[in-house]
């Protein structure tokens, strides 16, 4: 079953770049490839050098036909294939097998906010109407193109307005794509997120999180997942690298040395604040709970610093190798507790043993 990371944020807090280092992990770890379908209008552009040198495989599912049910069909391990038939190539859904998780260590989906888009323009583009929902504001358009055979040809343009049906339609439709991707035999399965400000149903309580659509869900996203990280970026301001005076010149002349902005991201596994309203940005790492504390020796304050050297990478070694010593912690305390158990035995029964002081005062002080 695979592990599930959810990393949401704003645009450009480098959450597509962590696809690169999570493929640089899974090659290194398994020397397998990780396999991106892409619902981002961003595209992959950062990652066209791992595409090139053969360790991701990437697939564009943004403007395809049959949204919801392509992308139910990749959550369950099917990959697209160019095939020749009838003398045409055309595309198909080949379906998993053996060899290919030999193959794939890891799935990403980018991401779930775009997911969720996707899936309701289909259906707006459909006028599909949800069951016992108010029937949602439609209209066509008729203009002329050009036919094939060069004459003039009618067309018919359809459109309509989400109802409150839709929304829900496209929540649950993301929901059942995440619950797929976890019974995938691979390790990993990654997925990037907006963030946004929703509600609390009962309290009307801001609440922040992973965008995917509508604020009802916005709540849930993180039980869906296993590790969520929230991405912030920020500036800090630094020397210009470029500004080349000494500072004797600088002192002669009375000039202050040209300073630059920078960005800069943290990826926060653990529960923080907001700087400005207080409100908290949901978190958290999947690693025993004895190894919190060692977790946050490696990474104080509950959030690492991507570079572009590291990031997702460095943290998936630091969990593992916190998960591999709370296992042998736990083995070691299990053999122990299986030697008392076997020393307790009586007669060769599970019968524990009576303390000497409670079987001297039961039988007058004879054994």
């Amino acid at each position: 079953m695979a592990e599930l990371i959810c990393i949401y944020g704003g645009t450009g807090s480098w959450k597509t770049a962590q696809v690169h280092f999570l493929a640089k992990y899974i090659y290194e770890r398994y020397g397998k490839i990780t396999r991106l379908a892409s619902c981002d209008g961003g595209g992959w552009k950062p990652l066209e050098p791992d595409i090139a040198a053969h360790i991701i495989e990437a697939w564009s599912v943004s403007a395809i036909e049959n949204p919801r049910s392509v992308l139910r069909k990749l959550s369950q391990g099917f990959w697209p294939e160019v095939v020749t038939k009838d003398g045409r190539m055309q595309l198909v859904l080949r379906p998993p097998d053996a060899k290919t998780w030999d193959k794939v260590g890891a799935e990403a989906c980018e991401g779930l906010t775009s997911v969720a888009n996707v899936i309701m323009r289909d259906a707006l583009n459909k006028q599909l109407k949800v069951a016992a929902d108010e029937a949602p504001a439609a209209f066509k358009e008729s203009i002329t193109v050009e036919g094939l055979d060069g004459r003039p040809l009618a067309m018919e343009e359809k459109y309509s307005f989400a109802a409150r049906g839709n929304y829900n339609d496209a929540q649950r439709a993301v929901y059942d794509i995440c619950t797929n991707f976890r019974s995938l035999p691979c390790p990993y399965v990654y997925f990037s997120a907006l963030e946004t400000r929703g509600e609390e149903e009962d309290t009307k309580k801001t609440i922040i999180g992973p965008a995917v659509i509508g604020k009802a869900v916005t709540a849930q996203v993180g039980s869906w997942v296993g590790d969520l990280i929230h991405a912030e970026d920020y500036f800090v301001e630094e020397d210009d690298p470029l500004d080349k005076r000494s500072e004797q010149e600088l002192k002669q002349s009375g000039a202050k040395r040209r300073r630059v902005q920078k960005t800069k991201v943290r990826m926060w596994f653990l529960r923080h604040p907001d700087s400005i309203t207080g409100a908290l940005f949901p978190a958290k790492p999947r690693v025993a709970p004895e190894m919190i504390p060692e977790l946050l020796k490696i990474y104080p304050g509950g959030y690492f610093e991507p570079t572009t050297e590291a990031g997702l990478d460095a943290y998936l070694k630091a969990v593992e190798a916190l998960q591999d010593v709370a296992t042998n912690k736990l083995s070691k305390w299990k053999a122990e507790v299986d030697a008392r158990k076997a020393a307790e035995k009586v007669g060769g029964t599970d019968a524990p043993k009576a303390p000497k002081e409670l079987v001297e005062a039961t039988t007058g002080g004879k054994i």
